[in-house]
């Protein structure tokens, strides 16, 4: 019988066999995700790696597509502020200590923070293609400017409230000897009281050293080490600017503007605020302040608030930092309500992920004793 093409069918060709199998593609991801550099193998370096440890031979584009099937890519370091073991421990208790907060309860809390604007800055890397010859084009160039570029902006909210913002600018003659009377007036007001203190703590500390200790009687001092209020000379924000310019004039008043009075203040612990002068002055004018944990920006919504804020003020050609500063202004003041309000939703989440992530690491660590 002749054969003709209604009676043909291509057989399914097998192909060459993968080398790569569920067994030997674990055998990748184990090698790769042993640690943190590991994880920052290149593909050549990850080849030699399964090689010497599985003495399994693969190709860098073979481990590539197995990587790209699984779902991993190379991409930059999620950057998050250093821990110490007391800091961890601190963000744990408020984790703990507000699991059950509902978004209602976060409704309630007023964020406040700082950040540095610089002039001229752009965020992330930028790139351009050009000739060798196209090295000063216009659209090849980008612009540095002299003078004063930078300064801090302030700002706070609440979730259905916007507050006010504030631009740190140069301490002017009047304001630091402002500052430096009111230095003076508590130093003298409060000396004795720190001197009857300080005799009390040292009579305590001889008396359990032994019966006669031995040596001259320390005589008082009245230093900084034992509580005399000194001014930093190098300038910045310490905690008189801050109470004057900020808590006085713009923070104080916007939280008595607002309805009811079960509102929390945030802020974090930077010397400016965490200063005990401060915390008093919260206690006097009797306003709550929430117990943020240390270096913790990542759990708070005014950060991611800052980026964008960032992002939309470096798309703007600007010249000067009056320029930048009135850009900033009207930023904040035009930034949607709706945008601070999906932050403040995000906190829960928050909250939940610094517990998961301490269950992570404390199964590890308990591996790591096995």
């Amino acid at each position: 019988m002749p054969v003709t093409e209604e009676y043909v069918i291509n057989k399914p060709r097998s192909g060459r066999p993968r080398l790569v199998d569920d067994t030997v593609g674990e055998k990748v991801i184990s090698t790769l995700t042993r640690n943190s550099t590991t994880r920052q193998y290149s593909l050549s370096k990850l080849s030699q790696a399964v090689q010497k440890r599985h003495g399994i031979k693969l190709s860098r584009m073979t481990i590539w597509r197995w990587l790209k099937k699984k779902g991993y890519s190379s991409v930059k370091h999620t950057t998050k502020p250093g821990l110490n073991n007391f800091q961890r421990m601190k963000r744990l208790q408020f984790a703990w200590e507000h699991r059950d907060w509902t978004i209602e309860h976060w409704k309630k809390v007023i964020w406040s923070d700082e950040t540095s604007v610089i002039l001229g800055s752009l965020r992330g890397k930028r790139r351009v293609w050009r000739l060798p010859k196209e090295a000063y084009s216009q659209h090849c160039v980008r612009q540095r400017w002299k003078g004063k570029r930078e300064f801090m902006f302030w700002a706070c909210f609440a979730y259905d409230h916007k507050g006010p913002s504030y631009v740190w600018g140069e301490e002017t003659a009047s304001q630091t000897k402002a500052y430096a009377a009111e230095v003076l007036k508590w130093n003298k007001e409060n000396e004795a009281r720190l001197k009857q203190e300080w005799e009390i703590t040292n009579d305590m500390r001889r008396i359990n050293l032994r019966r006669k200790p031995p040596g001259k009687k320390p005589e008082w001092k009245f230093t900084k080490a034992n509580g005399r209020w000194e001014r930093k000379t190098k300038g910045g924000i310490d905690s008189l600017r801050y109470k004057h310019e900020v808590l006085l004039p713009l923070f104080f008043p916007f939280l008595e503007s607002l309805p009811g009075d079960d509102w929390l203040a945030q802020e974090d612990n930077a010397a400016s605020h965490a200063q005990r002068r401060n915390r008093e002055l919260w206690h006097q004018k009797g306003f709550k302040t929430a117990n943020w944990p240390p270096n913790s920006p990542d759990l708070s919504p005014i950060e991611p608030a800052w980026f964008m804020l960032k992002c939309i003020t470096s798309k703007k050609k600007i010249t000067s930092r009056a320029m930048l500063i009135n850009t900033w202004k009207k930023a904040w003041a035009l930034f949607p309500q709706e945008k601070l309000q999906r932050l403040v939703e995000r906190i829960p989440g928050n909250i939940q992920w610094v517990l998961y992530m301490e269950i992570i690491y404390m199964k590890k660590a308990a591996i790591r004793l096995i």
